[in-house]
């Protein structure tokens, strides 16, 4: 953000005042940082609960929005709610679990996952 700065001095000898006002920007360039609690699954069996290891992402400077993408072996995706944390797998294949984080500069980092569905 901007931040303004002031500063005032006086010289009470002499009786003499000064104002100077800065303008300081700060800018934010760090990407968020994501983590996660548990293993990602690398397979899973046809309609069995996937359950997502709980994902983090943290920043040094404002909040941050974490999207979950599922890429389907037929190639469509989907996004998922926030609040997402078990899928159901239906179709047999590899599925591609993409996470991003963004803040609000717009900074990012991702991963990819694959996930192995099998009968």
């Amino acid at each position: 953000g901007n931040y303004r700065v002031l500063y005032e001095m006086a010289d009470t000898f002499e009786g003499r005042e000064s104002i100077f006002v800065y303008q300081v920007a700060s800018t934010d360039s760090t990407a968020p940082v994501l983590s996660y609690s548990g293993e990602w699954a690398e397979t899973v069996k046809t309609g069995e609960l996937y359950m997502f290891p709980a994902i983090t992402a943290a920043d040094d400077f404002d909040g941050v929005t974490v999207l979950i993408t599922v890429t389907m072996p037929n190639g469509r995706s989907t996004q998922l709610k926030p609040d997402t944390n078990a899928l159901y797998f239906t179709v047999e294949g590899q599925y591609k679990v993409h996470i991003m984080a963004i803040d609000a500069s717009g900074n990012t980092a991702s991963d990819t996952f694959f996930v192995t569905v099998t009968a």
